[in-house]
């Protein structure tokens, strides 16, 4: 390895870091991280002490946490019914190395030092771990490509939308994708070079990474892939390489010790080993391959969702040095081609393996992030391939200018910096929504929103602190925020105006009581609360919009009569004409002498031990009896948040201003209370 390689890529993984750590308060949070930071604070602090909970912990204190944005004495994050015995009863799902790291940064910088905010203090730990990946990839491609390439390949990731904005509040896949991308860069140093220790760096590399997701599991098929390539066709000296004594010891130990570290940092699965990681691999088979959310994106059985989403989210130019790199792979010759074809390997395989037959991704593609370094790599020996070819033919030219001639070794930095302000464009455009990016062949943000691409628009939480702003200054003292689909866990209580009621419990509904509400507006690929969506979009004038390229990406309504459409500025009245009330096999038929505007729905109905509650079926009306609407909220939902237990003897449904004079309430099998002398109470607008 060059010494001059190594400091530059010190410098570039600094540049990265430096840049991110000034603008880390634009920031909000993904709405995963609270989960992760929870369980990682609880195995940290069982790690540090042996404590099974936050018992001898300071006490959470909410408003002066609201009052000063460096209050340290414990993250909101600390959670006293998520201790430990919690976790060992009820984790699962990814790993949770990342979090616990994450929480030590936290604890380090916030509960120690005092000198980074609570949620800030856990993002200093992903643009830490993202800026060593951005040092890593200049290495690799000017270790074997020389500096051009190391510069453009670390310009090109650093500037990716997706990667620049979730290396701030992303706990997963930056992550992962930096270990991963480790993993790759020693093992093949390691095969290069002849020495065992890169393999065991390797190995340690891909422990932390199976600590923070099962992608890693598929590195070893890339590197399968690669050394068939190197044996086969370049006549490389595997099998010799690996059969050395220290060679072989350390690809022994390389699973092992991956495993190792996997397994000593989660104390979920030292009670039963085999039975609870049996359950992770579960998890992982079930969110990989259940559910198909793009059916519009299959060609047969295959889904081109992540390929040409990945086309529409990567800046046109990255686009174009790409197929360049893969060009050149054809004039390369020697290690220079067997690289490339490595890292072909690399950027196939992910986006491979989620578009298979029956494999699932969802909300784009950042759960492949490690798509995005291979990527890189391969663009920047494009612009390295470009230049050298500039160069030879303007060296070989009859150009006679002796000042263009002198200049000419200044012609690489020259075209990285023109690649840097290209790239940095949209990058300053959108800030602080990066993540939300679409190129121009998708017409942007707007065009792939109207174009109704599966996720399109979502900042995945980010946008929710801009909202937050939005709210703090600019309501009214006392002021009831609640969100429409989101938790409040996807916003921190403490960075709200410390008079501001925050949560879900205020929603209202049609009772208007004023209160402000917020969500992301993008392309769902899984709605929830219908009724409240429908509410919001169809009665109520938004107070502020967020708009990422002239696409609305979070919007905030005030629940009140203010803000209600004209035509919609109507009461609640109970109707008093004469219903019509059938029974047939298991539905409920309703007809009403008049089309009115309906509101919401009561059944009261008789219970006895013979009929079964009315748990679950659906709803539809009707204008004309021929042509029906599903209401899309199952019955189990609680639409509008009761602050009390409903009457177990009563069936409510809630409907946002739905014209109708039929109403049928189907039910899976004629058992149903519902149909015991059924009683309807219908309030209607008026």
């Amino acid at each position: 390895m060059k010494k001059k390689n190594l400091i530059l890529s010190i410098v570039a993984s600094l540049i990265f870091f430096i840049i991110g750590f000034f603008n880390i308060y634009d920031y909000g949070i993904s709405w995963d991280e609270p989960t992760h930071f929870k369980r990682g604070q609880a195995y940290l602090r069982y790690f540090l002490t042996g404590e099974k909970d936050f018992q001898k912990a300071p006490v959470y204190n909410l408003n002066e946490a609201r009052t000063n944005q460096h209050y340290h004495s414990r993250s909101i994050y600390q959670v006293d019914a998520f201790n430990v015995d919690y976790y060992l009863e009820k984790d699962g799902g990814h790993p949770p190395l990342n979090g616990i790291l994450a929480a030590a940064f936290n604890l380090i910088f916030y509960q120690k030092l005092g000198i980074m905010g609570d949620v800030e203090s856990y993002h200093l730990f992903e643009i830490f771990i993202s800026s060593i990946l951005v040092g890593t990839i200049f290495l690799f491609a000017a270790e074997t490509f020389g500096l051009i390439a190391g510069i453009a390949t670390a310009i090109f990731l650093a500037t990716y939308p997706l990667f620049w904005a979730e290396s701030h509040f992303n706990i997963k896949d930056p992550i992962e994708t930096t270990f991963f991308t480790l993993t790759l860069f020693w093992f093949y140093r390691g095969i290069i070079e002849k020495k065992a220790k890169f393999i065991l760096l390797s190995s340690i590399s891909a422990g932390i990474a199976l600590g923070t997701k099962f992608n890693i599991l598929f590195a070893p098929v890339i590197i399968f892939f690669w050394l068939l390539v190197r044996h086969f066709y370049f006549k490389g000296e595997v099998l010799e390489t690996i059969l050395k004594k220290k060679m072989t010891l350390a690809l022994l130990i390389f699973p092992a010790t991956a495993v190792f570290i996997f397994a000593a940092t989660w104390p979920y699965l030292w009670q039963d080993p085999i039975g609870n990681t049996t359950q992770v691999f579960k998890y992982y088979k079930d969110i990989g391959t259940e559910t198909d959310f793009q059916p519009n994106f299959f060609i047969g059985s295959w889904n081109t969702y992540a390929l040409r989403w990945i086309i529409y989210t990567t800046q046109p130019i990255m686009l174009i040095f790409l197929g360049l790199g893969i060009i050149s792979i054809f004039f390369y010759k020697g290690r220079k081609k067997e690289v490339l074809i490595f890292w072909l390997i690399w950027l196939i395989l992910p986006i491979f393996r989620v578009s298979v037959p029956k494999a699932t991704i969802y909300g784009g593609v950042r759960q492949i992030m490690e798509y995005i370094p291979a990527m890189a790599l391969i663009a920047g020996v494009g612009v390295e391939y470009l230049i050298q070819n500039l160069k030879f033919k303007i060296q070989n030219s009859n150009l006679k200018f002796k000042i263009f001639n002198s200049k000419l070794e200044f012609l690489p930095f020259a075209f990285c910096l023109l690649i840097l302000i290209i790239s940095l464009i949209p990058i300053i455009r959108l800030h602080p929504n990066e993540n939300v990016y679409f190129n121009l062949f998708a017409g942007g943000v707007k065009g792939a929103v109207d174009s109704k691409i599966p996720a399109a628009g979502n900042s995945f939480g980010n946008t929710y602190l801009q909202g937050v702003h939005w709210i703090n200054e600019n309501t009214e003292k006392n002021a009831k925020v609640a969100l429409v689909q989101g938790t409040t866990l996807n916003m921190p209580s403490y960075k709200f105006r410390s008079d501001i009621q925050y949560s879900n419990y205020h929603w209202s509904g049609i009772k208007r009581e004023g209160e402000y509400l917020i969500e992301l507006t993008y392309n769902y690929e899984v709605r929830v609360y219908l009724y409240a969506w429908e509410y919001v979009e169809k009665m109520l004038d938004p107070v502020f919009v967020v708009k990422s390229d002239g696409a609305p990406i979070l919007k905030i309504w005030k629940n009140d009569l203010a803000h209600t459409k004209a035509d919609y500025k109507k009461s609640e009245v109970q109707f008093e004409g004469k219903l019509d009330l059938k029974v047939k096999d298991s539905s409920l038929h309703i007809t009403l002498p008049e089309e009115v505007v309906l509101s919401r729905i009561a059944v009261i109905f008789k219970k006895d031990d013979y009929c079964q509650l009315p748990t679950s079926g659906f709803i539809e009306t009707s204008q004309d009896g021929k042509s029906w609407s599903k209401e899309l909220d199952p019955f189990e939902l609680d639409q509008l948040g009761w602050k009390s237990k409903p009457d177990p003897n009563v069936f409510r449904y809630m409907f946002a201003a739905r014209s109708a004079k039929y109403i049928n309430i189907n039910l899976e099998n004629n058992q149903s209370c519902l149909f015991n002398d059924p009683k309807v109470d219908l309030i209607i607008l008026k």
